[in-house]
């Protein structure tokens, strides 16, 4: 970015609407201050750091909790009719963020468009970001506004209640923790904000611990995939022990079963001999019995003087 010149181009005031279509052909950005167009000085490299690393730490919250905004690093807020400025981040509804892209024109919200949350570090118009700006914010009732002061080695924090009509004010000094109402859930020590790491590190380490996190995740996936293999395997162990078993019953009673068919059978063949008996022994019992009645008749008739012959 080039360096900012001392004076605006434009001495005459300036309407808001004639603000979005100026262009002086440089690089230089201009804030509209009621009316008077306000160049922005050159940042610095620790500036720029300082807001890089807040703007990636917002979009890596809103990211993992699909929260509906987006952040946004210098895009404007118009907070009175003639006055729009600059933010150094700006958190946006997403769709509204979505409508300025549909509409091609300046990335600036209008006044009656909400913002959530703006933040500014200061530089060598500090007092801007402590008195002008915070009014403004104020009266545009954007609920939170952080002031980033590496001068001062600290961060004021400014929460606007819902029924309230004056932000509340935390100063504070590295050894606190800055927490976001409208990101609830974010919170950021003082003395990393103020000496923040390169967001590209901490993309890096972000990025080994998720490969980590992978690698490790495949080896629990590994180790999930053998345990259930190996159980697996047992089933099919088990279930062949289970059909063995179940053979060596179907067997065993098929064994038992032509036992039974063996017994009942010997019990048949006993029964008809033990029958074959009793009629040979009936048949020895009247064999017997004609004997004997044979034997009273030869005796009776030797009585008689007859023998058996009859003579």
């Amino acid at each position: 970015m080039s360096r900012a010149p001392s004076a605006p181009p434009v001495e005459r005031r300036m309407s808001f609407e004639e603000y979005l279509r100026f262009d002086d052909g440089t690089d230089t950005r201009y804030e509209l201050v009621r009316g008077v167009l306000v160049p922005m000085p050159t940042a610095t490299a620790a500036h720029e750091l300082l807001i890089s690393f807040l703007a990636a730490m917002m979009m890596r919250f809103i990211a993992a909790h699909d929260l509906p905004y987006v952040v946004r690093v210098n895009a404007g807020v118009q907070t009175e009719e003639d006055t729009s400025r600059l933010p150094d981040i700006a958190v946006y509804d997403r769709h509204d963020w979505e409508r300025l892209l549909k509409q091609g024109g300046p990335a600036v919200l209008r006044l009656g468009e909400p913002m959530r949350l703006v933040v500014e570090v200061t530089s060598e118009n500090w007092k801007d970001d402590y008195y002008d700006k915070r009014a403004e914010y104020e009266q545009r009732r954007i609920p939170e506004y952080w002031i980033v002061d590496g001068r001062r080695k600290q961060v004021v924090a400014l929460y606007l209640a819902e029924d309230a009509t004056t932000y509340q004010e935390q100063v504070l000094k590295p050894g606190d923790v800055l927490a976001s109402r409208v990101l609830a859930g974010l919170t950021l020590p003082v003395e990393t904000i103020l000496a923040p790491p390169m967001p590209e590190d901490i993309l890096r380490e972000e990025l080994q611990r998720l490969s980590q996190a992978a690698r490790e995740a495949a080896l629990a996936q590994e180790r999930i995939e053998a345990e259930r293999q190996r159980a697996e395997a047992e089933h099919q162990r088990a279930e062949l022990e289970r059909q063995r078993a179940e053979a060596e019953q179907q067997r065993a009673e098929a064994e038992r079963q032509r036992a039974e068919a063996e017994h009942q059978r010997a019990e048949l063949e006993r029964q008809r001999a033990e029958a074959e008996q009793q009629r040979a022994e009936a048949e020895r019992q009247r064999a017997e019995a004609a004997e004997a009645r044979l034997q009273r008749l030869a005796a009776r008739l030797r009585e008689l003087g007859l023998d058996a012959n009859g003579t």
